[in-house]
């Protein structure tokens, strides 16, 4: 699950906690920014790892246990997450006209 970061504490997060679990699931939460990742783009958002039948994952729900690092990221140096230029990110082979659509 992908969503904005205020989705952390929602009702609507809460009811998916209770299908979760009835259906045997176990999860992992995150708010990550995608700057953490190299991609210009500040906004944290809210991100949901489920598992069914998962001894991996707990069923703890939110709060403290909404973790802000992916655990490979501990092991990253600022290097390993180069920041690109915006330029990296913008399709050359559009026109303009395109761009606007």
């Amino acid at each position: 699950v992908e969503n904005v970061k205020g989705f952390a504490g929602s009702d609507t997060l809460s009811e998916w906690y209770d299908c979760l679990e009835r259906n045997g699931y176990g999860w992992r939460e995150y708010l990550l920014s995608p700057m953490q990742l190299g991609i210009p783009n500040h906004r944290k958002r809210y991100y949901m790892i489920a598992e069914r039948d998962s001894e991996r994952f707990g069923r703890l729900r939110g709060g403290e246990s909404i973790r802000e690092t992916l655990p490979c990221m501990l092991e990253m140096n600022e290097e390993a997450i180069r920041r690109r230029p915006l330029s990296d990110y913008i399709d050359k082979s559009m026109t303009g006209d395109e761009m606007e659509a």
